[in-house]
């Protein structure tokens, strides 16, 4: 076989056109680069800040950040060495153009294949990002097809306190991954969303991830204790809140012996409670409420609290009856539920009795068959999604009960 230094056409020509075609070659290189940066130039803002996205993080994605550091430069080793700060150093500048395309491109480091440091580092960049983030981040919440990215846009809104998010985060509570509805509801708390509270006290009972389903219970918290500082009380000092169903919702709170309402901005007192309450109902008759009590059993109200009157079971029990839980069906407030239990030899403890419902505001009551108790409810509640399902929460077990048809104002036909 021939060997290559041995080829005719190699041999034939001379050394120094070798030379020759290295340098052409150079400076056709440099020719097209100055024809690239042109192009770049004349391009529409819009494009060029497309293009310095690109430039910023690889088109490999953020997964492979560009290096911004001057070759000559010192830190320039360093900057290689460390991955984390090449991001931070590449993530920074993407905050700080501050372009739509570039927030995007931030936003998508949040997916669950980044490193936690990485995350972190665009959590807190986008937290302090310029307006025009937000669209972006709610866009990303909703439709994004990464459950990090959802769960991270959900973290920076609730830390950003953007209120104009709290229709995007309450419809995040519905996301299929866990995860995502549990940051959903964390966000709520941070924004102290107290329109979300029929959300929040429904993913009490009905969410299925005990991590969601406790989120639920500290946002619930949270906003009990905002409400208690808000009315110049003691963190646990409210027993219950409750937002009306109505179309312009009221926001009640209970104490151990007094009733709140809130108008505007401001809590004022109603009234006093007629007996110690252990839970508060509204439906969709924003001036209708009842009252759950230890000794009294249940007390109605149709003017807001003002004044209360007391319900009557006519059942037929060896005590008197504690109300533990009690509701109120959004689309028919004369339908009730509530949880009924009797004390026991010792003073401070109850049994459980049952469920009762009544389709008369509170006149007549019937129990509800075959639902076993084993645990005494402290919370019922009505799902619209879930229709003809009475579900509760006996101690730290959810319970659900199918209705009869007589029951359902919103089964399917």
């Amino acid at each position: 076989m021939q060997s290559t230094n041995s080829h005719p056409a190699v041999q034939q020509r001379p050394p120094h056109l070798w030379a020759l075609s290295k340098i052409h070659r150079l400076e056709i290189a440099l020719f097209l680069t100055v024809l690239a940066l042109l192009a770049v130039v004349a391009l529409p803002p819009s494009s060029r800040a497309a293009d310095l996205v690109t430039f910023l993080l690889g088109s490999g994605g953020a997964s492979q950040p560009v290096a911004l550091v001057p070759a000559n430069d010192p830190a320039n080793a360093d900057a290689r060495a460390d991955p984390r700060a090449v991001f931070e150093q590449n993530a920074r500048q993407l905050a700080k153009t501050g372009s739509p395309e570039a927030f995007q491109k931030l936003v998508q480091t949040l997916n669950q294949s980044e490193p936690t440091s990485h995350r972190d580092i665009a959590v807190a960049l986008l937290k302090d990002a310029s307006p025009e983030v937000v669209p972006v981040l709610q866009d990303a919440l909703l439709l994004d097809a990464d459950a990090g990215v959802r769960a991270g846009a959900a973290q920076v809104l609730g830390m950003r306190r953007e209120h104009q998010a709290i229709p995007s985060l309450i419809a995040a509570t519905h996301d299929p991954k866990w995860r995502v509805r549990r940051q959903a509801v964390l966000a709520l708390n941070d924004l102290y969303a107290w329109q979300a509270l029929p959300w929040l006290q429904k993913l009490q009972v009905i969410e299925g991830n005990l991590y969601a389903r406790q989120a639920a219970d500290f946002a619930v918290a949270g906003i009990k204790a905002k409400v208690a500082r808000e009315i110049g009380a003691e963190d646990h000092a409210v027993v219950e809140v409750s937002v009306t169903a109505s179309a312009y919702p009221h926001f009640y709170a209970i104490t151990r012996s007094d009733l709140y309402a809130r108008s505007g901005a401001t809590w004022q007192r109603v009234s006093q409670l007629p007996d110690t309450p252990l839970a508060l109902a509204t439906g969709a008759d924003e001036n209708l409420l009842y009252l759950a009590t230890v000794q009294g059993g249940l007390y109605r109200s149709a003017d807001g609290g003002v004044n209360w009157q007391h319900v009557q079971f006519g059942l037929s029990t060896p005590t008197q009856l504690t109300v533990t839980a009690i509701a109120i069906d959004p689309q028919n407030s004369r339908q009730l539920y509530a949880a009924l239990a009797t004390r026991g030899a010792e003073p401070d403890k109850l049994n459980p009795t049952g469920i009762v419902s009544s389709a008369d505001a509170g006149s007549t009551w019937t129990w509800l068959e075959d639902l076993a108790m084993y645990g005494i409810t402290s919370r019922i509640i009505l799902d619209p999604e879930t229709p003809g399902v009475l579900f509760g929460m006996a101690g730290n077990t959810p319970w659900g009960y199918e209705l009869p048809d007589s029951m359902c104002h919103y089964c399917l036909d």
